[in-house]
C-alpha cells in the first residue's frame, strides 16, 4: 500500500534565548493531511493482482484527510547575521485511524477471529534548511 499526502502544518515555534551562533528550536502543533493518492498491490505467490481484480478500490480503503500532532527538534546555527542553517528531527504521529469504511465493514474479519485493527499515519526525519534574513538581520543581540 503506498499512500501520499499533502501535509498542511500549523505550528508554533519555541526558539531559545541564549547562543549568540547556535540556538535550540522547537516547533510544535497540529497537522493536516489530504490524501493524494492511493496505489495498492496485492502479492499471492510471487503473482499480482490487478485492482480491477479486488472488491474495493484503494481510495475506498482510506480515508481521504488525516489529522495529526507534528513535533520538531533541532537548532539554528548562525554563519553571519544574514545568513543561517538549521538541522533537526522532524516526527509526526497521526490521531485517527486512516482505514475507510471498506476496510471496516469487511466480513472476513469475524470469519478468521481476527479483530480488526486501527490504522495510523506515522512518519519521522531529519530536516535541513538554509535561510537568509533580508533587511537589518538579526537584532537579538
Amino acid at each position: 500500500i503506498r499512500l501520499s499526502y499533502l501535509q498542511i502544518p500549523l505550528m508554533a515555534k519555541f526558539i531559545s534565548s541564549k547562543g549568540r551562533t547556535a540556538k535550540f528550536f522547537m516547533c510544535l502543533g497540529p497537522q493536516v493531511g489530504v490524501r493524494l493518492t492511493a496505489r495498492e498491490e496485492v502479492r499471492i505467490a510471487n503473482h499480482i493482482y490487478l485492482p480491477d481484480s479486488l472488491d474495493y478500490n484503494p481510495k475506498q480503503k482510506f480515508q481521504t484527510i488525516d489529522m495529526g500532532i507534528v513535533l520538531q527538534l533541532g537548532a539554528e546555527i548562525y554563519v553571519t547575521d544574514h545568513l543561517y542553517f538549521d538541522v533537526g528531527l522532524s516526527v509526526y504521529g497521526g490521531l485517527y485511524d486512516i482505514n475507510g469504511n471498506a476496510l471496516r465493514n469487511l466480513d472476513w474479519y469475524s470469519k478468521n477471529d481476527v479483530n480488526y485493527q486501527k490504522s495510523y499515519n506515522f512518519s519521522g526525519g531529519l530536516m535541513v534548511g538554509l535561510h537568509y534574513i533580508i533587511g537589518e538581520g538579526r537584532e537579538d543581540y
